[in-house]
Formats: structure tokens, C-alpha cells, sequence
């Protein structure tokens, strides 16, 4: 989750404030409790809309 966060604040996307969206977010990719598509769906929802 880190590398992730970095990556997008180096391309100018900042993402919204810590919660347990994050941490619910982490700990199923951790556990590999959700597949790749479902991970980007919900950190798109995390991500603020782009112009």
C-alpha cells in the first residue's frame, strides 16, 4: 500500500485521508481475499474524480 501511494503521489494524484477504508482496503489484499479487479474498483473509490 505504501509503494501504491507513493506511485500516485508522484504522478500528481493525492489520495483521500486515511480511514478504515484504507485499512480494510490493505488488509484484504494482504489476506488475498479479493482479485485484481475488485482491488483497482475499490481504490479507484478511494481516489478522488479526475477532471
Amino acid at each position: 500500500m505504501g509503494a501504491c501511494l507513493v506511485f500516485l503521489r508522484l504522478n500528481g494524484i493525492e489520495p483521500k485521508a486515511d480511514g478504515p477504508e484504507w485499512e480494510k482496503l490493505t488488509l484484504d489484499v494482504a489476506a488475498s481475499s479479493i482479485d485484481r479487479e475488485e482491488t483497482t474498483a475499490r481504490l479507484r473509490r478511494l481516489l478522488p474524480k479526475r477532471r
